[in-house]
């Protein structure tokens, strides 16, 4: 018996550690931020008890805004803003307990950015909960107006890069074309606020900006009604995931776009020749894509309607 009381005491001791490390391995956790496609802002609902805290991490750029805010029924509880190589435990670039549990303001640097979400220390020793909604936004650079009111759009040119203007050609209506750096940047100012769903910021008087705007709702649009997966028709998709990504990626290359441009509008199956027709758009770029079974391209076809 006497034997037997240490040991227990010994294995009661190893399970004590074992739970405890578990227990401090989930007091801190990170999770990755993600938009919904065409989307520049996202709300996340959560709790955490305790010591316990989340480490919510995204990617933005130099110049972009972001804006945090964040909703809680625990008056303990806020977040930390930490500038990309920082994290918990360095100073902070945005300390919600001292300034409020809402930031907005310009990015300093590109880079991964961590909003550290938590409880004041006499909260979490008295192990209350918070059931918290955390607003993260992240919006592009906007043009600046020079003093005779017009905007320095070369600039923003400049910032962009005439390539990374570029991918949006196909988002020009048909006839409508810019050549020059300026219209194309108000071209690609408008064409992101209205894909964006912001309000109309038209400063310049441009037509570029006006055309570039429709451009943008009309891509939002197209991108809105096909997740509405609720409100398709019946058949609207014969193929499978692996089928329209050959589609899709078949089409970016044959229109030059970057990945994720192109969107699949609906889909068929042949029974006689065992063959997918996959109609695709970007913009005002349309077309079809025929695959074989195993996802082979066997032919692409340009602005089929």
């Amino acid at each position: 018996m006497e034997m037997r009381n240490p040991f227990r005491m010994f294995l009661l001791m190893v399970l004590a550690l074992v739970f405890s490390f578990d227990a401090y391995s989930q007091e801190e956790r990170y999770e990755k931020v993600r938009f919904a496609r065409g989307a520049s802002n996202t709300a996340i609902k959560s709790s955490i008890t305790g010591y316990q805290s989340v480490n919510y991490t995204l990617d933005a750029k130099a110049g972009q805004t972001m804006t945090v805010d964040l909703k809680t029924n625990n008056t303990s509880n806020y977040f930390n803003l930490y500038k990309p190589g920082k994290g918990p435990g360095d100073q902070a670039m945005y300390i919600g307990s001292t300034k409020g549990n809402s930031f907005s303001g310009k990015l300093p640097a590109s880079g991964k950015y961590t909003i550290q979400v938590y409880l004041m220390r006499n909260a979490a020793r008295r192990n209350e909960t918070a059931n918290f909604t955390l607003n993260i936004g992240v919006t592009g650079t906007t043009s600046v107006s020079d003093g005779n009111g017009t905007a320095t759009a070369i600039a923003a040119a400049a910032l962009l890069g005439i390539a990374a203007l570029s991918h949006h050609d196909g988002h020009y209506s048909e006839g409508t074309r810019y050549d020059s750096h300026q219209d194309k940047a108000e071209f690609e100012r408008g064409y992101r606020d209205g894909l964006h769903n912001a309000s109309s910021n038209n400063y310049n008087k441009t037509q570029a900006y006006r055309d570039g705007y429709k451009s943008g709702q009309h891509e939002r649009d197209l991108r809105v009604s096909h997740n509405r997966r609720n409100e398709w028709e019946k058949n609207r998709h014969a193929a499978d995931g692996r089928i329209k990504r050959s589609a899709l990626h078949e089409a970016e290359k044959f229109w030059g776009l970057r990945r994720g441009s192109a969107t699949p509008v609906s889909s068929s199956f042949n029974e006689k020749n065992r063959r997918y027709r996959v109609k695709v758009a970007a913009g005002y770029h349309k077309g079809v894509c025929v695959l074989d079974e195993q996802g082979n391209v066997i032919q692409f076809i340009d602005k089929e309607n």
